[in-house]
């Protein structure tokens, strides 16, 4: 309470996160928690820190997903290398007649998601987390069902120079993605109509200068392709809906 006189052992923890905090690693480490949309996320070294920008993804997402119906009639949602568990958790707890399944190759990640999901009351018995590469992780009866996939994959070239307190301390697998920072995308795009109903529609996140090269990749598997902006408007948010059969 304030105004109460500070005992031993909650000044020495105070200490000791400061002496983290000089040493480098990202307040949000430090705190243990981080607030994403209506959430509050434990979140540690094992999963990306959440960030606004993937906040305007779920925007995008669940802009998607009402389109398709996902206000009125049960609907299911794929988030590809969910990491902290934020989109999965976001898109259950803002729209409660999902069903969604989350899904990491990482089970250190996998781990934090499941602790998160304990602090999202009902929602959290609509979402499955499993492990798995990508769509290696789906069940079979999934597949041409999905109404929305959605993913903030690993899209970071790895010649590219992130900042120390990035590059130090964030998982890199979650990070990086081969020479131009597309490999993971090229599979998630590649891939999604296997797993997509007709009308589904395929959300990710990406880099603003990545725009042009995602859009190509993605013209020759859907119907329809566009990016949007996040909230500083840059080129955030793949969205490609109706997969080509």
């Amino acid at each position: 309470m304030l105004g109460d006189e500070v005992t031993q052992g909650g000044m020495a923890r105070l200490d000791a996160m400061v002496a983290r905090r000089l040493d480098g690693e990202p307040l949000q480490y430090v705190l243990g928690r981080w607030g994403f949309r209506h959430l509050d996320l434990m979140v540690d070294r094992r999963v990306l820190i959440p960030r606004p920008e993937t906040e305007q993804v779920v925007e995008v997402a669940l802009a998607e997903l009402d389109r398709v119906g996902g206000r009125d009639v049960p609907t299911t949602v794929v988030d590809l290398g969910t990491g902290s568990g934020a989109i999965a958790l976001s898109v259950a707890t803002e729209r409660v007649r999902t069903t969604v399944w989350a899904t990491d190759a990482d089970a250190d990640a996998l781990a934090v998601a499941r602790a998160n999901l304990v602090g999202v009351g009902r929602a959290a018995t609509r979402v499955t987390t499993v492990q798995g590469e990508w769509y290696d992780a789906l069940p079979s009866e999934l597949r041409g069902s999905v109404q929305l996939i959605v993913s903030n994959p690993p899209y970071v070239a790895e010649a590219v120079d992130l900042p120390a307190e990035v590059a130090d301390w964030e998982p890199a697998g979650a990070l990086y993605s081969g020479d131009d920072g597309l490999d993971d995308l090229g599979v998630i795009i590649a891939g999604a109509g296997t797993w997509l109903e007709p009308s589904g529609v395929l959300v990710c996140e990406l880099s603003p200068e990545q725009a042009p090269a995602v859009v190509a990749m993605a013209a020759g598997h859907f119907a329809e392709v566009r990016v949007d902006a996040d909230l500083s408007g840059r080129d955030r948010a793949l969205v490609a809906r109706s997969p080509l059969t």
